[in-house]
């Protein structure tokens, strides 16, 4: 969640105001575009729970459903902007 915040607050800031890259700044940009990529791959993992109320724990369905769901929203806002 925290990195979340960080995106919705900080990239503005810095493209708003043409802020210079640091090192500092570099590499919390590139561990946030690795931490949602990570998350990508979780979700290919994560059980759901279906229409019926029961959870889902087959790996083909969980991806099945991921990828009609939420996969495209995921990658859009996970690609580095840079």
């Amino acid at each position: 969640m925290f990195l979340a915040i960080y995106n919705c607050f900080l990239i503005p800031i810095v493209v708003a105001f043409s802020i210079e890259d640091h090192t500092a700044l570099t590499v919390l940009n590139v561990f946030t575009d690795v931490m949602f990529m990570v998350d990508i791959i979780f979700n290919f993992r994560t059980s759901y729970i279906n229409n019926k109320g029961e959870e889902v724990v087959i790996t083909r369905k969980i991806a099945r459903n991921y990828l009609s769901h939420d996969f495209t929203f995921d990658l859009l806002a996970s690609l580095p902007v840079d």
